[in-house]
């Protein structure tokens, strides 16, 4: 056992303690097939160093205010790594390919800092020019910073039919959002398996992934035997089976196999890029249309703002008269 005296704490010292923490295995039915069960694991993810980087950088007022130092993200690049950068201010501009070195990420910065962030800006034709640059070379990435995009100023076919037209070595598009809110451009590219979203990775740490120098767990989900479940095994809801189901039809889509993402999605009960859902009021409104209401129980639920609402309400009127009961 370590002692550590209060007086070490009060000249600044700290103490760093490791922890070992083996993650549980979980599992979760399958959607169609008894079978079969769903494992979710947590396994270091793979640092996926892309081939090139594309750096779109969104030129609207809201991104300026929020970018910070391009030149110590920029820093963050592994050595000799070919980037480019796209402006999408009132007109797209262009920093063509460089390798990345202390004098071509001088040269980035001081060509951000240059630029004029402005009102909001169409992103679009900034993505086009970005996939452009990046697809002329196999495993390709683009990190896309961006404010909030509320609405789409352009129309998104230009980038939907080079998506469309995308093998498996197509980029990966990296969302990196600069503050909260909507993205309805990334909404409408949903469908895209190469879109990612950087929530519990910050750009930083994407970066040093690709440098090797930061190490980051992803959850990884497969489809099991059940005859491979331990009898000891810990349980998951249907979310763990869904959240499976969501990458694997947005797989089958994009080899083209529309009729297998659709199948899994209904089994599944998801809203997806292929797939919708319809609520109707009565049984017999979904007679009249040949429609079976899905089982109540197997549908996922949450709370509406006004139930919410309701409740709190309820609970303060509680409160507020056990409290005037006491005087």
């Amino acid at each position: 056992m370590l002692a550590v005296e209060d007086a070490a704490f009060r000249r600044g010292q700290s103490v760093a303690v490791a922890r070992i923490y083996t993650p549980p295995v979980v599992f979760a039915e399958h959607p169609s097939d008894g079978a079969l069960a769903i494992r979710q694991t947590l396994v270091p993810a793979k640092a996926e160093r892309p081939s090139r980087v594309v750096f779109v950088v969104d030129g609207s007022k809201p991104a300026g205010a929020c970018i910070g130092s391009f030149g110590e993200m920029l820093a963050e690049l592994p050595e000799a790594m070919p980037f480019a950068v796209v402006f999408a201010g009132d007109t797209t501009e262009t920093l063509e390919l460089l390798p990345s070195n202390p004098q071509s990420r001088a040269v980035a910065t001081k060509w951000i800092d240059s630029m004029r962030f402005a009102g909001g800006q169409d992103n679009i034709p900034a993505l086009v020019r970005a996939w452009d640059i990046a697809s002329a070379e196999q495993d390709a990435a683009i990190v896309w910073l961006h404010a909030p995009q509320p609405v789409t100023l352009s129309g998104l076919s230009p980038l939907d039919q080079r998506m469309e037209r995308a093998g498996i070595h197509a980029p990966r598009i990296f969302l990196a959002p600069l503050t909260a809110g909507p993205n309805r451009i990334a909404e409408k590219l949903d469908a895209y398996r190469g879109l990612r979203n950087l929530r519990a990775l910050s750009l930083s740490e994407l970066l040093r992934s690709w440098a090797g120098k930061f190490s980051a767990l992803a959850f990884e989900r497969d489809v099991v035997p059940v005859s491979e479940v331990p009898p000891d095994a810990v349980r998951a809801d249907r979310h763990v089976t869904r959240l499976w189901a969501l990458d694997e039809v947005r797989r089958l889509a994009a080899k083209a196999d529309r009729a297998g993402a659709q199948n899994l999605a209904v089994a599944a009960q998801i809203v997806t890029p292929v797939s919708g859902a319809v609520v109707l009021e009565t049984q017999a409104q979904y007679e009249r249309h040949g429609l079976s209401p899905a089982d109540p129980a197997s549908v996922p639920t949450i709370p509406e703002p006004c139930s919410a609402a309701l409740l709190l309400g309820g609970a303060l009127c509680v409160g507020l008269r056990r409290f005037r009961r006491r005087e």
